[in-house]
């Protein structure tokens, strides 16, 4: 029994594996037939994509009529891919590389290069005579230098001197008001201490005077009293 039961499972598996198989052949193929067609539909694109719009490639005419041998004037003469830039990096970048393809890379010398954007909006050169008339020009018109220099520089600084001095006798002034309203605070204090030292014998013989009239009134009364009592008792 063991046997038999062994037998069915291998028989089992193994059809198993044959439908495996078959399930992964028909995947590849399908891959393949899918890969195949997404190529042929990227070429499709890219063709699409190479055949710029009949409104461009009509400018493109246009500008190429109208161009002038020996100035560069920004015009658009080739026909390009219209499709969106990724980036302004790499968009100079092709615009350097088409730039150079068409020989306007480089000046004259070939050793010194300039930016796209330089070779689109190209400066204004003047020879070296031009330069010459134009800095003696410049000079000319240059008013001519009379007088004393630097009189602001020292009317700047007369007044701003003169606001140091101020500011430091005011303080000065500040300094001396200070001392003197101690100083009479102090005298003031002084002047009560004197007056009351001297002022102190005086004052304490006439406590001692009051003191010693209060007493003998009180020893009056109370004489008084006691022999008023005497007398009624010996009645």
């Amino acid at each position: 029994m063991a046997t038999s039961n062994r037998k069915v499972i291998d028989a089992k598996n193994a059809k198993r594996l044959k439908i495996q198989q078959k399930k992964k052949k028909n995947t590849n193929a399908s891959k393949a037939a899918s890969d195949t067609d997404e190529a042929n539909g990227t070429e499709d694109a890219v063709a699409k994509n190479k055949n710029p719009f009949l409104q461009h490639q009509e400018w493109v005419r246009f500008q190429q009529s109208i161009t002038v041998d020996g100035f560069q004037t920004g015009q658009t003469t080739t026909a390009t891919v219209l499709k969106k830039s990724r980036g302004g990096k790499q968009a100079r970048r092709k615009r350097e590389k088409e730039l150079a393809r068409l020989g306007a890379y480089s000046d004259t010398s070939g050793s010194e290069k300039i930016s796209a954007v330089a070779q689109k909006f190209p400066a204004i050169r003047y020879s070296p005579e031009e330069t010459e008339d134009l800095l003696k020009q410049a000079y000319e018109a240059l008013p001519a230098r009379t007088g004393k220099r630097g009189t602001r520089n020292l009317r700047r600084q007369a007044t701003r001197w003169k606001k140091v001095r101020k500011i430091r006798s005011d303080y000065k002034a500040h300094l001396v008001n200070a001392h003197f309203k101690r100083m009479e605070v102090r005298k003031y204090k002084r002047d009560r201490t004197s007056d009351t030292l001297e002022a102190a014998p005086d004052q304490r013989q006439d406590d001692l005077d009051y003191q010693g009239m209060v007493l003998k009134r009180w020893m009056e009364t109370m004489g008084n009293d006691g022999s008023t009592t005497t007398s009624t008792k010996t009645v």
